[in-house]
């Protein structure tokens, strides 16, 4: 269907450059976070919307002089006659007469190439900083690791702290200590996970009974009575159990604890049990 802005009836004198787009949606590059490549698309968006109006994405794509419904590289224009935004393809504008399009042009390719330089000076900034720290560098190379996936996939601080790393270029001192500290922890915590898979285990216990084990850790949780400590404890024979903490124990994280409950064994896992109402019969603390 011929319209006014096609070659037979095409006047360039009625359109004004207004910018050159590429209308593909802004991907991931080194340096940024997740939070400022969500931030770059949304002002990308914002813009199409603005150029184009509420239907930009049927818009963009289509060059309104050749008709070509697959541009990527596109040119907003005026159209004064009418005021309004219109597409033309990237190709089809090196072949019409735009008074500004070649001012226009010069004035992209400068703003890119200084964004460019800044990127470049970062990643000259991430280099010195990796490389005077081979530590670090070693660290990095673990976390990005295709075959460590799972290991880091929950260190979402390492993962925050390493994508600061590439987008400032540098970290203070306490950032490149915590963070080496805690990929190094993800790992020992993988080799334990390892390590337990191999062991022979027991069955839990259920009901009322006797267990001594070491606490692997304690953790405050919300109840109806308020705020109660529950511990993990890993017992004698490699089965474990989740339960609150005597109120008369002292014992934390290492220590090895006696005391009765009433458990109940987990309907997933025949080695690991629920344990209610405790009493305390003996704290032995390490070093004892």
């Amino acid at each position: 269907m011929s319209t006014i802005h096609n070659p037979t009836n095409f006047k360039p004198e009625d359109y004004q450059i207004i910018d050159y787009i590429d209308n593909k949606r802004p991907e991931y590059y080194f340096g940024m976070t997740i939070e400022m490549w969500q931030d770059t698309i949304k002002m990308w968006e914002g813009d199409m919307q603005r150029l184009f109006g509420d239907e930009w994405i049927r818009k963009i794509h289509k060059c309104i002089h050749c008709g070509n419904g697959n541009v990527r590289y596109i040119i907003a224009c005026l159209h004064i006659p009418s005021n309004k935004t219109v597409v033309f393809g990237s190709e089809c504008v090196e072949k019409l007469d735009f008074a500004n399009r070649d001012e226009l042009k010069l004035a992209q390719i400068k703003a890119r190439a200084a964004l460019n330089h800044e990127r470049v000076k970062v990643y000259k900034m991430y280099l010195a900083f990796t490389e005077a720290n081979p530590e670090l560098l070693e660290a990095i190379k673990c976390f990005e690791n295709e075959e460590h996936k799972e290991i880091h996939k929950k260190n979402y601080f390492a993962s925050d702290v390493l994508n600061k790393l590439k987008q400032w270029g540098n970290l203070s001192e306490k950032q490149l200590e915590t963070v080496i500290a805690s990929i190094k922890k993800d790992h020992e915590r993988a080799a334990e996970i390892e390590n337990e898979e191999k062991e022979i285990k027991g069955p839990a216990p259920n009901g009322r009974q006797e267990v001594e084990g070491i606490i692997l850790g304690i953790r405050e949780q919300e109840s109806d009575f308020g705020i109660v400590l529950k511990m993990l404890v890993k017992l004698d024979n490699n089965s474990k159990v989740w339960c609150s903490l005597p109120s008369k124990s002292i014992a934390g994280k290492g220590d090895r604890i006696k005391f009765k409950a009433t458990f109940e064994v987990s309907h997933d896992d025949q080695h690991f049990a629920f344990g209610k109402r405790p009493y305390l019969i003996k704290d032995i603390l390490k070093g004892e």
